[in-house]
């Protein structure tokens, strides 16, 4: 279906979209239209009891009307001006792509990771001087593809780029259930008035609440503030794709993806309210716990009554089960200190520090996490069932990964030598049972986990995402970790969103086959996403795990230690596992360390030569034997190694 203009200018729908539009107060040019009315969409209530599982009698019309549409859809909204028909993208071959066609096929991206969800939908609508509807709530199924790449061949861009028709379409595409859309343009809008788009935005959401949700995402260079701001209304996220790669466009579709499938879990999980946020909390100063005064700490935190839950013993329970598990208080109520104010904030929780008297001296110091959402934390069951079983889950299979490092096969890498010794460590997690007289039962319910000081890094996340900046030999032991678990699973579960100081990690994230892993478990689609941004390091080979196909996930032959010898793979220090092999011991000359283990500084450098006996015994000093050889060490001297 598409759009025609009538005598007076205005948008009108084709016949087949069966809906009243009634003209907006607003300003935009040739009469912006106002959304459907309140009648036509199913109740909140509604769709929450259908997200909930809340059972409807027959009589009740609400019920007949959210169970006539669909749970969930996803709305594309393409920009089709005349600038999306410039070939400056790349594809992933390096070929030259129309702006057009790489949207298209980072949509087909995201459409592929939809199918099979039975109660998602997916629109799409093209914009410019108008609006075409080309796609109305098609079912997610695996033949997708040639209904996509007809609406692209149908599809020409031209015109100008009017934002208002975008949201116009949005409108007429919207269903009773929960929609999220996603604008994409490359360039700033063409209406007239472009500072009515966010009114006009927030009155659509004032009507639909948090059921309606609005990402944008920039293509090519342009200021992309209106972008920004629509999202920012929408209570959506900008992403902005300037390079104009078609790989980068398919990596923020699977992003958004990872966004509406955790989205869409947690509703299934929690209910619709799940998706009511908090108001936002100030954060307090990262350090405010370590440079405050006791005065002022006492001012910043909350004395409370706590208890730890732990799982009731039953014999008829499977300890795998954890969904049929039981959480009950254990032991008497304890004082602790609270922090009002957070000290960090991730998508879903907040984080605080926690301090337990537990000693003369000590505090035991925790740190819980609170969502940012309603209902999330009133009741034990709606913790634990997720977040035990992931830690849970995690600590057992890194039992059976160190017990791999400690057997597996280094040959002549010297890097995995030392990986050899190395342990990985998934730190202690509970739930935790505070008294707070503001909540209907006297009680809510935070997770908690040991602090860890030092540098905290997120080595990668359940969407795919592996940190650039990461330290790369704890990088690399995250990613041949999370390999590790799908390979020893039998391709049933992969451990991601690996996190922590060093190698004591935190808050994992399992996907399944059987989602059972809470909302962030976006199973067999999550798998793919990992294994096509993964990267077999010398450790993968040294464990010997299988070659896993990143669209199939099926296992093939198992990596061979001996092929890293055909590789020329970077190497590095074999004393802190990080820097690059850039200096030799002498006389040995074997080259086996970095710069900075081998002391290289203003005060101890002579035309290019450390001596040993002239450098003081401080951690950063050179070796006083070769890490390999055992020889002792005269001098270190670095060298060119791009001529080796």
């Amino acid at each position: 279906s598409s759009c025609s203009r009538n005598e007076c200018g205005r948008h009108q729908p084709s016949p087949s979209v069966a809906t009243t539009l009634r003209r907006c107060n607003c300003a935009l040019p040739r009469g912006c239209m106002e959304a459907p009315g309140a009648a036509d969409y199913v109740p909140f209530e509604a769709s929450e009891a259908l997200a909930g599982g809340q059972k409807r009698s027959r009589d009740d019309p609400a019920s007949e009307v959210a169970a006539a549409k669909p749970l969930f859809q996803v709305i594309f909204l393409v920009d089709a001006s005349g600038s999306m028909s410039t070939k400056d993208a790349t594809s992933q071959t390096g070929a030259a792509l129309s702006r057009f066609d790489a949207v298209f096929k980072a949509v087909e991206v995201f459409i592929g990771l939809l199918v099979g969800m039975q109660d998602v939908v997916w629109s799409l609508a093209v914009f410019h001087d108008s609006y075409e509807l080309k796609v109305q709530q098609e079912p997610c199924l695996p033949n997708f593809r040639g209904h996509l790449r007809k609406v692209r061949v149908g599809s020409w861009p031209g015109g100008s780029g009017m934002y208002a028709s975008a949201l116009q379409a949005m409108r007429l595409l919207s269903s009773g259930g929960i929609d999220v859309g996603v604008l994409l343009s490359d360039g700033e809008p063409s209406d007239a008035q472009p500072d009515c788009l966010p009114p006009l935005l927030a009155r659509m959401r004032r009507r639909r609440g948090p059921r309606c949700t609005l990402h944008t995402v920039g293509v090519g260079h342009f200021n992309p503030e209106c972008l920004r701001q629509l999202a920012a209304v929408g209570g959506g996220s900008f992403h902005d794709n300037s390079a104009l790669s078609a790989q980068s466009l398919r990596n923020t579709f699977s992003q958004l993806f990872t966004k509406f499938s955790t989205m869409r879990s947690t509703v299934l999980s929690f209910g619709a309210f799940a998706l009511e946020p908090l108001p936002p909390r100030e954060r307090e100063p990262p350090d405010l716990w370590q440079t405050a005064s006791s005065e002022a700490l006492a001012s910043a935190s909350e004395l409370l009554a706590a208890r730890l839950m732990l799982y009731a013993p039953s014999e008829d329970t499977d300890e795998s089960a954890f969904g049929e598990q039981r959480l009950e208080t254990q032991g008497d109520a304890r004082q602790v200190r609270v922090h009002r104010r957070p000290f960090a904030e991730g998508a879903m929780r907040y984080a605080f520090h926690l301090f337990i008297q537990s000693g003369p001296e000590r505090d035991m110091h925790l740190v819980v996490k609170e969502s940012k959402f309603a209902g999330a934390h009133d009741s034990a069951e709606k913790l634990h069932r997720f977040f035990l079983a992931n830690h849970q889950r995690a600590q057992a299979l890194s039992t059976g990964f160190n017990g791999g490092l400690a057997a597996s096969e280094a040959g002549q890498d010297t890097q995995v030598s030392a990986w050899k010794k190395l342990k990985v460590q998934f730190v202690p997690a509970y739930v935790i049972q505070l008294q707070d007289s503001f909540t209907e039962s006297g009680f809510r319910y935070v997770t908690a986990e040991r602090f860890i000081p030092g540098d905290y890094t997120k080595f990668n996340g359940n969407d795919g995402y592996v940190n650039p900046s990461a330290r790369s030999h704890i990088a690399g032991l995250a990613a041949a970790f999370s390999h590790f678990t799908f390979v020893q699973t039998e391709g049933r579960e992969l451990c991601v969103d690996i996190q922590g100081v060093g190698r004591q990690w935190t808050d994992p994230q399992l996907h399944s086959g059987s989602l059972e892993f809470g909302p962030a478990d976006l199973g067999t689609a999550g798998m793919k996403q990992f294994f096509r941004s993964h990267t077999c390091s010398g450790l993968c080979h040294a464990l010997r795990l299988r070659r896993v196909h990143a669209e199939s996930l099926e296992m093939g032959e198992q990596l061979d230690p001996l092929d890293l010898q055909e590789q020329r793979a970077p190497s590095f220090c074999v004393i802190c596992l990080e820097g690059p092999r850039e200096v030799a011991c002498l006389p040995c000359c074997h080259l086996c360390i970095c710069r900075a283990c081998a002391g290289f500084g203003p005060a101890a450098a002579h035309d290019g030569v450390v001596d040993v006996d002239a450098v003081s015994c401080a951690a950063e000093g050179p070796p006083s034997r070769c890490p390999l050889c055992r020889e002792a060490v005269a001098s270190v001297r670095p060298m060119d190694t791009s001529e080796l």
